[in-house]
Order: structure tokens, then sequence, then C-alpha cells
């Protein structure tokens, strides 16, 4: 009979290191490697493995590659696709931290690219979903304030948008500026070193009328670092708000 020599068995992976393996391809946000870290992920679900580890990170690829995608329809095709692995965890578990904060991002980043009737109604899950991460990890900055733009939002929406949510029996939620300084300020206290949080505080205050008060965030805002995209712009809006205060 035939042995099969030692060195050519093939040896099961640990599915930590497997998730190893997926977090180290995700990071690299390459297109290649995201989706062959997908692919990993994808044969331990349909084998079976509906574990949160698994669950929540199919749903950060979802999150991460619905940018990638050219069309609004294929950017909720894919959003939606990743709160679809995690609604059945969070319904049957309330108290699961990783479901509530991933289906809160991806449902933010889904009303970005909703019309405006479905955007209504993802509205209140978004907000249910930012309440109970934020209820499960208080001490958790960043959601506070993307809560805190959450009300900011819905703070601005002009009273035409209002009404034509009421005519489409789509009613728009309730914000008010006082409710997103709140969250903001929170953060703010929970971390004190966001440029984006001192620049979307900076502006509910200015919008609010304090414009006293929001000139002291502006100011500090301009004294991070601009050495991302993302942080020029930022510190370009907070230039544009302070000369205005």
């Amino acid at each position: 009979m035939h042995i099969c020599p030692i060195d050519e068995l093939e040896i099961p992976q640990e599915k930590d290191d497997i998730l190893y393996e997926v977090d180290e391809l995700l990071s690299t946000f390459r297109v290649k490697d995201t989706y062959e870290a997908f692919e990993k992920l994808q044969f331990m679900y349909e084998d079976g493995d509906e574990s949160i580890e698994v669950l929540f990170r199919l749903a950060k690829f979802c999150y991460n590659n619905a940018d990638q995608l050219g069309t609004d329809k294929d950017k909720i095709q894919m959003l939606e696709m990743g709160k679809e692995y995690l609604v059945k965890v969070y319904e049957t578990d309330k108290e699961n931290f990783l479901a509530a904060k991933w289906l809160a991002y991806l449902s933010l980043k889904l009303l970005a690219v909703l019309p405006f009737r479905s955007k209504m109604y993802e509205a209140r899950k978004t907000k249910a979903y930012l309440d109970r991460a934020i209820a499960l990890h208080p001490m958790a900055w960043y959601l506070q304030h993307l809560r805190g733009r959450w009300y900011h939002e819905f703070a601005n929406l002009s009273w035409i948008k209002r009404k034509i949510s009421v005519c489409l029996g789509c009613t728009a939620p309730e914000g008010t500026l006082e409710e997103a300084i709140d969250n903001y300020r929170s953060a703010q206290q929970l971390f004190g070193d966001s440029l984006r949080n001192h620049v979307f505080l900076g502006i509910a205050l200015f919008e609010d009328g304090r414009k006293f008060a929001a000139k002291r965030y502006f100011h500090r805002a301009l004294t991070f670092k601009t050495i991302t995209e993302t942080r020029i712009k930022l510190n370009r809006i907070a230039e544009y708000y302070f000369w205005r205060c």
C-alpha cells in the first residue's frame, strides 16, 4: 500500500491563521488583495462558519469595496450584501457590538447613494444601529461623531425636502443642531485630536449662530498637519469658516 510522505500531506489551516491572512489582505486596500480575502471568507461562510469573526469581515469587505464600483446601483447592492451578513446576528443578539457597529457603518454609507425615499427609510435604521452600538460601547468617540453627523444632516434638511418626504409617505427623521453639537462634544471629550470632529463641531456651532465658540474649533483645526488629501480638504473648510467667524 502506498503511504503518502509526510511532506505531501495537506495540513488544514487554523481559523485564526486564515483570519490573520484575511486581515493582512484587507489592510492593503488593493482590489486584488481584498477580493482574495473575500474568497477565503466566503469559503468559510459557505462551509457553515457564521461566526461574527467571519461575518463582520465580510461586511468590512463590502464596505471598503463599494467605493470601487462605478454606479450607485452597484454600490447599493454591495452595501446591502454587507448588511445581509450581519442583520441575522443583530436581530438575534442585540448585545453584539461588532454587528451593531458595522451595520451602522454600512447604513451610513448607504445614505449617500440611496434615492430620496429609500434614504428616509434607511436613515431610521442608521440611527437605531448607532444608538445600539454607542449603548454597548459608550467610549467609542467615532460613533459619537457619526451620530452627530446624522443629527447634523437632518437638522439641515430643507423644508421642501421634508414636505416631499411626507408626500411620498416616508416622513424624514428629526434632528437638531443642538443634538449634533452634543454628540460632537461627547466625541471631543473622549478624543480631543480628531481634525474631522473639530471641523464639524465648528460648523454646527457656526450654523447655530455661535460664531465665537465655533472660531475656537476652527483655529485648533488649522494647527493639525495636513498630510493627506482628506486632511487638506478639511483644513480648507476650517480656514473658510475661520475667517467668517
